[in-house]
């Protein structure tokens, strides 16, 4: 349905600090993102005298990893070109709600970086509101001309990042000692939505002790899997909100609540991580699994080694921390566990790592336990054998490559993980 003029009107962004006339720098600003999302940037850089003196504008529609990530990558790689050429670039929130905070997460990290070109767009009300709860419209640098100030039925977790080698930061969200700590946090602002809600209610302990497990263990991941020798770059941020209708929402399933949360990693892709493994009992079952499973026409080494390194009892520095190997299956069965529709597809994480994805969802939502070794194992195959190639709508290579790793989650939360007496 098409908006309003006064919506649109009162939906208009523009970059803060963003003036009429920007000075186009005679060359790109260093950015591993974007170098690495667009290699011959340096080439395509056009002077300012040579750009495009028209508006470009880029619509975000679908913007989401776990829904649409081949499209949302080729948008986000559409950005970094439009920096090359463009005079003036308007970007287009097109999405009505907040599908997946993952793509926001890396977009704002580009925009960190790029030349000012970018001038400012549209965005729904359900999206502005949203973005600013998060924080997701400081990230972006985002100024709204007219912001809904009656912010209703979101309850966020506000963005947390950290710069490269900035332990100090003021905005830092987490080092390895503080990791329980923010995990806490993250189960205790849940409670705390909860409460607010018309009869309020609590995550039952299990519940509660599952999603500290998960965001901690999705914490621990993003640092195992930062820049080798430096605490790279990683941004978190989560938002709950009540579904309006099932039409409208863009999500799937028939959740009241839809929780999302996403973590960004800048720096090693979890293949380059683990193909690097100083263990070789690891190294030849990366070999062994990448020569079996190959076999088949849309499987590659990155996405391959990928799977494999989603294993129980696989990891890169299985001697340096006893949640080594398991994080990732502890994740995807703690998204399942506090999902209420766990067959309606509302029970998803999908990672984005380098050029490869993985989706756990439907049949592949989580590992199954191997009855030999006790390994949760998932091969997304229907056959569930290790010799064999993952389905491609769950593995795949994506046409643009991004220099770290994207987790994004999505679940519901539904009557039969809360407690309604208010009590933990």
């Amino acid at each position: 349905m098409k908006k309003s003029r006064e919506e649109a009107k009162a939906a208009a962004t523009q970059r803060k600090g963003q003036q009429e006339k920007s000075v186009i720098p005679t060359g790109p600003k260093n950015s591993e993102l974007l170098d690495t999302l667009l290699p011959d940037r340096l080439v395509a850089w056009k002077a300012a005298n040579k750009r495009n003196r028209k508006r470009t504008v880029i619509d975000l529609v679908n913007f989401s990893f776990i829904d649409h990530p081949r499209q949302t990558i080729a948008k986000l790689r559409q950005i970094a070109e439009a920096e090359c050429f463009a005079s003036r670039l308007y970007i287009n929130f097109s999405d009505r709600d907040v599908l997946d905070i993952g793509p926001y997460l890396v977009l704002g990290n580009m925009l960190n970086n790029m030349a000012p070109i970018v001038n400012g767009g549209q965005i729904s009300f359900l999206a502005q509101q949203a973005f600013a709860a998060v924080g997701l419209q400081e990230l972006l640098g985002m100024r709204f001309n007219s912001l809904t100030r009656h912010v209703t039925d979101i309850w966020p977790y506000a963005l947390r990042q950290k710069a490269p080698n900035s332990q100090d930061a003021p905005n830092l969200a987490m080092s390895p000692a503080r990791q329980e700590k923010v995990a806490e946090s993250f189960g205790d602002t849940i409670n705390e939505w909860l409460r607010q809600l018309e009869q309020p209610r609590v995550l039952t302990p299990e519940a509660y002790g599952n999603v500290v497990r998960l965001i901690g263990e999705a914490l621990n991941n993003a640092e195992r899997h930062s820049q080798s020798g430096s605490d790279g770059h990683w941004a978190i941020a989560g938002l709950m909100s009540r579904r309006d209708t099932l039409e409208s929402s863009g999500v799937p399933g028939n959740s009241t609540f839809i929780c999302r949360a996403s973590i960004f990693s800048l720096g090693n892709t979890i293949s380059s991580t683990i193909s690097n493994a100083a263990d070789e009992v690891v190294q030849r079952d990366l070999v062994n699994y990448t020569r079996r499973a190959a076999a088949g026409p849309n499987s590659t080494n990155e996405e391959l080694a990928t799977v494999y390194a989603l294993q129980d009892g696989v990891s890169c520095r299985p001697t340096e921390s006893e949640l080594g190997g398991v994080g990732m299956m502890d994740m995807a069965d703690f998204t399942v566990d506090l999902s209420e529709d766990l067959g309606a597809g509302l029970s998803e994480m999908a990672i984005l790592s380098g050029q490869s994805f993985v989706a756990f969802r439907g049949d592949y939502a989580r590992g199954r336990r191997d009855p030999v070794s006790g390994r949760r194992l998932q091969w997304f195959n229907p056959e569930q054998r290790w010799d064999l190639p993952p389905d491609p709508n769950y593995v795949m290579r994506l046409p643009f490559r991004i220099p770290g790793t994207v987790i994004s989650l999505r679940f519901g939360i539904g009557p039969d993980m809360l407690d309604a007496s208010g009590q933990e």
